[in-house]
């Protein structure tokens, strides 16, 4: 062999040599990095996780738990139920007003002491209803209920209010109320006055009648 090809031959050699060395070099560093990530999880170990149908289960809560509960009456304490005032006017811009007139009677009636008022959510809930008025009254958990409607007739506004036993569904107390009409805000003010007056004597004969 001449000294040219034994050199080649030698290069030729050296070269597979390192080529093979950086292949052994990777796979023994891949082996390393594997055999520590086993070794740090045989150790700590992975968080336990429940399965994902349990989760869920878990977050739901008895409905029991999700449906409102009703607030515990007071000693001798009546609630009253008031319902959406209807708007029986030609004019749908009235149902404003109704509604206005209803917001005002709960929050008036709220303050008078001895009377416990649904809230207005579940009052509004009634809106347009046909149920019977017991069964109204049942499932508010009430004694009474407050309904009533409005008319607007030229310049005149007409409030109708009803007060109805809840056991007997008969009338304990009605009055129709004719205001002229001026500034909307004084005229609920001023409505809201005098039926939230009413409804507080009515109520007061009605439990005197009782006892």
């Amino acid at each position: 062999m001449t000294p040219d090809a034994a050199h080649r031959k030698n290069k030729v050699r050296a070269a597979w040599i390192s080529f093979v060395g950086r292949i052994l070099a990777q796979a023994i560093g891949a082996v390393a990095s594997v055999m520590l990530g086993l070794m740090v999880l045989s150790r700590y170990g992975l968080p336990e996780r429940a399965p994902t149908h349990q989760a869920a289960q878990a977050d739901l809560k008895p409905v029991s738990q999700l449906a409102p509960q009703k607030a515990p009456r007071g000693a001798g304490e009546l609630a009253i139920a008031v319902l959406p005032i209807q708007n029986y006017s030609s004019d749908a811009a009235q149902t404003y007003f109704a509604d206005g007139v209803t917001e005002a009677l709960i929050t008036e009636l709220a303050q008078v002491a001895g009377l416990k008022v649904t809230s207005r959510t579940s009052s509004m809930a009634y809106k347009g209803t046909s149920k019977p008025l017991p069964v109204i009254a049942r499932e508010l958990d009430v004694d009474v209920i407050l309904e009533g409607s409005v008319v607007h007739d030229k310049d005149v506004v007409r409030v109708t209010a009803q007060l109805i036993a809840a056991d007997s569904d008969h009338h304990l107390w009605a009055r129709s109320y004719d205001r002229p009409v001026r500034k909307l805000l004084p005229l609920q003010a001023d409505l809201t006055t005098r039926i939230v007056a009413d409804v507080n004597l009515a109520l007061r004969r009605w439990m005197s009648a009782k006892t």
